[in-house]
């Protein structure tokens, strides 16, 4: 009967034993937890006063597109480093760095051209609207009211 009391005491330090285990990971792991979310937070507040100095909120920021030095001569693939896989592929089919260069330049200005005329097309639109019903930018008030 002494060996079965032993055996139940060792079952019972051993089960013990591995629920603090267990709430010790668990710590752990919500102590990490804790840790990414300090760090994210002083991010974001980094982040914040580098918009309110630039005069743009962080939603701007995230719409701004993203930079590249080279794209695809025939595609939609753009790269900043020279180490993408699809650039070096590129390089060892034949095609020039400096092509892809050119084409990459030509998309900024054309997006850049369509950032900076982006108000004027809104304001034709908005103007052919009205043709529409027989009215323009300059005598809405008249004819609504």
């Amino acid at each position: 009967m002494s060996e079965d009391i032993t055996k139940v005491e060792l079952r019972r330090i051993i089960r013990d034993a591995q629920k603090e285990l267990k709430e010790l990971t668990a710590v752990d792991r919500v102590d990490a937890e804790v840790k990414k979310w300090e760090e994210a937070h002083h991010l974001k507040i980094k982040l914040n006063d580098i918009c309110k100095a630039d005069n743009t909120t962080l939603v701007k920021l995230m719409r701004v597109p993203d930079f590249f030095y080279w794209a695809q001569l025939r595609g939609n693939q753009k790269a900043v480093d020279r180490d993408e896989t699809w650039l070096q592929e590129a390089v060892r089919r034949g095609t020039s760095l400096e092509k892809m260069k050119e084409r990459a330049d030509d998309l900024k200005r054309k997006r850049m051209a369509t950032k900076l005329n982006s108000r004027k097309t809104s304001r034709k639109r908005a103007q052919k609207n009205l043709e529409q019903f027989g009215m323009g930018l300059g005598d809405t008030e008249d004819k609504i009211g």
